[in-house]
């Protein structure tokens, strides 16, 4: 049997407060080929939601020097906000950053579904979270993108300096069920197990069973337990076994590592390459390749 390529990114969540070029130096060090990119949220490591052509040629420029394609691009988004003047502002300011990602040769586009827990999401919010990504499907099919809404938990800081995730839409079983029915056809997921994790900590696939099908873009992590909490780690450094999901996943796209800790982003992105590595040992039926 031949083995299941899966092609490896870099994620940018760690970068975000480094400059965009030494996202590429650290990507090409690393030896990748793939690098997500984001837009928004104020970041040095960002494009500004306000770029400008020259910002945009910049950009075009590091993909040209570096030889590393950028088809993954991060927004900041949070369609469940309760005011709806507030979230009316939210949407316009999102689908305002489409055309920027399409100039920067994005072809997937991540939006977030929103960060109140699922429990408090009211059928009022829902309804307009629904339109607001009825209006961007819309917006992307004019700009030739694909948008993935990502799998995420809330995290409750503690005490401690660790957070106590609770389940978002995007992470509780019957909300994401829902959601699936009620989106857009054209609009995937992006599954990130690694969020799934903590509000489902027996749950091995981290919901593979309900997304499988849905799945346009992933994020590769992992969480531990800690104190009164839970803290990010390199993948498996939790415990969470890849080798199921992987044999799983029916998605041929690039997985990007996302490390989250923002003291060793670089070390924690090559543990998680190590990881792979001993993995494709494990698995031989998997090849991992960046």
């Amino acid at each position: 049997m031949s083995a299941k390529e899966i092609p490896i990114g870099c994620g940018e969540w760690g970068f975000r407060d480094l400059p965009m070029r030494q996202h590429f130096e650290i990507a090409r060090q690393l030896g990748f080929h793939w690098l997500e990119f984001g837009i928004g949220g104020d970041y040095k490591g960002r494009l500004n939601r306000r770029s400008t052509d020259a910002d945009i040629e910049g950009f075009l420029d590091l993909l040209d020097e570096f030889e590393i394609n950028c088809p993954c691009c991060a927004l900041e988004n949070d369609f469940t906000l309760a005011d709806p003047a507030a979230h009316d502002e939210m949407v316009a300011r999102t689908l305002d950053q489409f055309n920027i990602a399409a100039m920067c040769r994005a072809t997937h586009l991540r939006l977030h579904a929103g960060f109140t827990p699922a429990s408090e999401v009211s059928e009022d919010v829902w309804a307009r979270m629904i339109n607001a990504f009825h209006l961007c499907q819309e917006e992307a099919s004019r700009r030739g993108l694909t948008i993935a809404v990502e799998t995420i938990s809330i995290g409750v800081p503690n005490a401690d300096g660790t957070s106590s995730p609770v389940a978002a839409v995007t992470s509780d079983r019957d909300c994401l069920q829902r959601l699936i029915a009620e989106l857009p056809g054209e609009i995937g997921f992006n599954f990130d197990p690694g969020n799934i994790k903590p509000v489902h900590p027996d749950d091995p696939l981290c919901l593979l069973d309900i997304l499988k099908g849905h799945i346009n873009y992933v994020h590769l992590k992992d969480w531990a337990r800690l104190g009164e909490g839970w803290v990010p780690v390199a993948m498996g450094e939790g415990g969470l076994d890849y080798g199921p999901i992987f044999r799983e996943l029916e998605y041929e796209g690039i997985c990007l590592i996302e490390y989250e800790a923002p003291f060793d982003t670089v070390h924690g992105i090559q543990r998680s390459l190590s990881y792979l590595a001993h993995l494709q040992d494990d698995y031989p039926d998997l090849q991992f390749v960046i």
